[in-house]
């Protein structure tokens, strides 16, 4: 994988004018699948608990990972040399992010904790900006600005009652959107030779041994039904396993513009699913400063019209 594929240059016009039937089926499809995550997440966690339901995700993740290598064309992770910085990027990628998330939607709706990740890849630009020098636009700055607004508005003007559980869960929400960023940054440091399946495998696996101390932290706290456990594999074959896959083939076809497209369509589907399957409230907080937190996400990771041209020639030569 090169430092090009991890890298955010999309824009949502020109990638949905490329892409053909069978791609924006796969597109959706992977909306879809991520955004009911924060579903599977919001009904399994008040029996498993944030961090063993996040463990049992990566591990069962890991494994039928594996389990495609095997019976494809296998591409392990390099792990020589590199134990230490496979362990720091499943915690920061997966392992805490997962956890956080998890504990956060026992306060809150799983639709506001899908519109509060939509922070991830302005996360990302801003740990850009400072780990690795890269240029912070104009339009970059103001999206920072709108993001922030955007977060005020779907909390500030939430009907729910704003106490010290409801804050901590925000936070947890945006902590977990601000360590997405730095592991997509630290894909492109430390692991951009690294096959995208065993990326995948290595990072779900490193966060199974990264959580495995935490579980008597954090212990089931209550015993988990059919429901619960039908939601813990969603979670993990659907919501990682599979989705990891439809969005490695996403980035083969279209470059990173393909999975960058992706993230303006998962809140929609994370809204959806809780609206249909948790009867939870369409708030219009929650429409508007979303709404305002794509824009953000749409400033700050825009390209110029010469750099969106070369986008455009790189992923049209590599289909």
């Amino acid at each position: 994988m090169t430092d090009a594929h991890w890298k955010v240059e999309p824009v949502c016009v020109t990638v949905m004018s490329a892409m053909n039937p069978r791609l924006l089926l796969m597109m959706l499809v992977l909306a879809a699948v991520w955004g009911a995550s924060f579903l599977f997440m919001r009904v399994a966690v008040p029996s498993l608990g944030p961090v063993v339901l996040a463990d049992a995700r990566v591990a069962l993740a890991g494994v039928a990972l594996v389990a495609f290598a095997l019976v494809g064309a296998g591409a392990w992770p390099r792990w020589r040399g590199r134990v230490r910085d496979w362990l720091v990027f499943g915690a920061v990628s997966a392992a805490l992010p997962f956890a956080l998330l998890s504990a956060a939607e026992l306060e809150i709706e799983a639709s506001l904790a899908a519109v509060l990740n939509a922070m991830a890849p302005l996360c990302g630009a801003v740990v850009a900006a400072v780990w690795l020098k890269e240029r912070f636009t104009g339009g970059a700055r103001l999206g920072l600005v709108l993001g922030v607004a955007g977060v005020a508005l779907v909390v500030g003007l939430s009907p729910v009652r704003f106490d010290l559980p409801f804050a901590a869960a925000v936070l947890a929400c945006l902590a977990a959107a601000f360590l997405y960023g730095v592991g997509a940054n630290m894909i492109r440091v430390r692991f951009s030779d690294e096959p995208p399946l065993g990326l995948a495998i290595g990072q779900q696996l490193a966060a199974t041994v990264v959580l495995l101390p935490l579980i008597p932290l954090s212990p089931v706290r209550s015993a988990p039904d059919a429901v619960d456990l039908a939601c813990l594999a969603g979670l993990a074959l659907l919501s990682t396993s599979l989705a990891y896959l439809l969005y490695f083939r996403l980035i083969a076809e279209l470059g990173a513009t393909g999975g960058m497209t992706v993230i303006f369509v998962v809140p929609v589907f994370g809204v959806l699913w809780g609206a249909l399957f948790l009867g939870e409230a369409v708030h219009l907080s929650t429409v508007a400063g979303g709404a305002v937190i794509l824009l953000s996400v749409w400033l700050i990771t825009r390209r110029p019209p010469a750099a969106r041209a070369r986008v455009v020639s790189v992923s049209a030569s590599a289909r």
